[in-house]
């Protein structure tokens, strides 16, 4: 109702971003209904409009920041350190804005587990020169609402041995 009010653009724009982060910050159930958009689309969209009616006003550097908040990609994987020889290997995958991951599994040594251990900084590199036993991509669902969801894995039965899970996003 503030935005009907006529305000200079400044306490507009601003209103506008605070506005989209309400929407975000905000318990999602309250705005939960059936043929609304969620709060974070709807935040997007106010993002949008500040962005592009008050490009140079100062809320335009919150509208910004809140964008990338809501935009920001993330993933994260708990599992077990050990698992029983073939047997499915349980993963619990937490992610944001992703469609799809990548898991190659690698079998390695207990010499390449200890180096992989100690030099944490090359595993990428390391990990590039070696071929993976297993390659599969994972498609995950899209709720199109730029939250956190969680969803439950099962990696295929390894033999007895040591190895290594790698996720990724590319």
């Amino acid at each position: 109702q503030l935005l009907t009010l006529n305000p200079d653009n400044s306490t507009k724009a601003l209103l506008l971003s605070d506005q989209a982060s309400f929407l975000v910050d905000s318990d999602q159930d309250l705005f939960a209904g059936e043929g609304k958009q969620h709060p974070a689309n709807e935040a997007l969209k106010i993002v949008e409009k500040c962005l592009k009616e008050h490009p140079k006003s100062a809320a335009a550097c919150l509208a910004h920041n809140l964008k990338q908040r809501i935009l920001h990609k993330e993933l994260n994987i708990l599992g077990e350190q050990e698992a029983l020889p073939n047997r499915v290997v349980p993963v619990l995958i937490s992610y944001k804005n992703l469609q799809k991951i990548h898991l190659n599994i690698y079998k390695l040594t207990k010499t390449e587990i200890e180096h992989f251990k100690n030099h944490n900084d090359s595993l990428p590199e390391k990990l590039a020169a070696l071929k993976p036993i297993c390659a599969s991509e994972i498609k995950l669902p899209d709720f199109f609402d730029h939250q956190l969801h969680t969803l439950h894995y099962e990696a295929k039965p390894l033999e007895s041995g040591l190895y290594l899970m790698a996720f990724s996003t590319k």
